[in-house]
């Protein structure tokens, strides 16, 4: 099984979600697929675990050395 755990995934994809009449239906959808994620995350083998979140530090702390705003709010 291949699984990517993201925590600031998006869920604006309208044409795989089911159509919801109120946007609080939609929020409680959104809510529970997250939780769906994260518990099928925390049912991989440890070692898979850290691959995946060992790969997202790397990708953050690229992001975060080439991407400077982040230091300017810091300095204001």
């Amino acid at each position: 099984m291949s699984f990517v755990f993201n925590p600031h995934q998006s869920l604006n994809k309208c044409d795989t979600l089911p159509n919801y009449s109120s946007s609080r239906s939609y929020l409680l959808f959104a809510c529970q697929q997250r939780i769906e994620q994260r518990l099928d995350f925390l049912k991989l083998p440890i070692t898979e675990r850290r691959q995946i979140l060992e790969s997202q530090a790397e990708e953050m702390l690229d992001h975060y050395q080439q991407e400077t705003d982040w230091k300017e709010l810091l300095l204001a």
